[in-house]
């Protein structure tokens, strides 16, 4: 015949600390992998079909900003997605459309019915003098 005994204090503690620990490493790993995807998609685009410098910003917090040095911000909001797809809503309600491909991005602008390639620059390019001002959301 098996006996069984209580299980002591120490025994409860030793269990729930372990389970606490497991749980722990779990949401860790987890936030690793959301912040390996945003750091993928974090930085500065610019559009490759245009004769003007236009540039498409990210950041790791979820939002983005179009601008030209010369216009200024053109639009800004934010973005939400997976890996690869991701939906942009500006500012004024407008929704758009981002494909990451290896070295770039595709942005489809439901409004306007236009499609624009962006590459992505491997340096952080941000300029400061622009006409107006920045959207607090991605001051630099």
């Amino acid at each position: 015949m098996i006996t069984t005994k209580p299980m002591s204090k120490k025994d409860v503690s030793i269990l729930f600390l372990s389970f606490a620990l497991i749980t722990s490493l779990i949401t860790n790993i987890e936030q690793s992998r959301e912040e390996e995807k945003n750091l993928y998609l974090r930085g500065t685009y610019q559009a490759t079909d245009t004769n003007t410098c236009l540039y498409l910003l990210m950041n790791e917090k979820g939002n983005f900003c179009r601008y030209t040095q010369t216009s200024g911000v053109l639009n800004y909001g934010e973005y939400q997605g997976d890996k690869r797809e991701y939906k942009l809503i500006d500012e004024k309600g407008n929704q758009y459309s981002l494909l990451l491909y290896d070295g770039g991005a595709y942005l489809f602008d439901a409004t306007n019915n236009t499609l624009t390639k962006y590459e992505k620059i491997n340096t952080a390019l941000i300029f400061l003098d622009i006409p107006g001002e920045w959207p607090s959301c991605i001051s630099p």
